[in-house]
């Protein structure tokens, strides 16, 4: 059997064909498999999903997962919505958030939570 240059390059095409469809089926894998708590800059947690409940200590998230996340609040927690500083009582049940979180032992401590669009 002789192999010509064209040949070889028909070949390549393929295998990389073939291979495409499996690459992205390997991402999509691990894009769905990722947490609703993805680690954020400087060491921060993101919490990701819609206010269940909120109280002057903490806010609980129902996440992107479908899991109940509980996050603590305290005097350095900021706030904001749609982009702006606002007040703790501006974040409402039903709002989508992120929440910027440090990590103490089990325990997740909001350090700014961005509140966007109501589910």
């Amino acid at each position: 059997m002789e192999v010509n240059h064209r040949n070889m390059q028909s070949i390549n095409i393929i295998k990389r064909g073939m291979a495409a469809p499996a690459l992205c089926v390997s991402l999509l894998s691990i894009i769905s498999s990722m947490s609703s708590v993805a680690i954020a800059h400087g060491g921060l947690e993101h919490v990701m999903g819609v206010v269940q409940k909120i109280s002057q200590t903490s806010v609980t998230v129902s996440t992107t997962d479908g899991k109940s996340r509980e996050v603590a609040l305290d005097a350095k927690t900021t706030y904001a919505k749609n982009g702006h500083a606002v007040q703790e009582a501006a974040i409402k049940v039903g709002d989508r958030v992120v929440i910027h979180a440090a990590k103490t032992g089990d325990k997740f401590i909001a350090r700014t939570v961005e509140a966007g669009t109501a589910k």
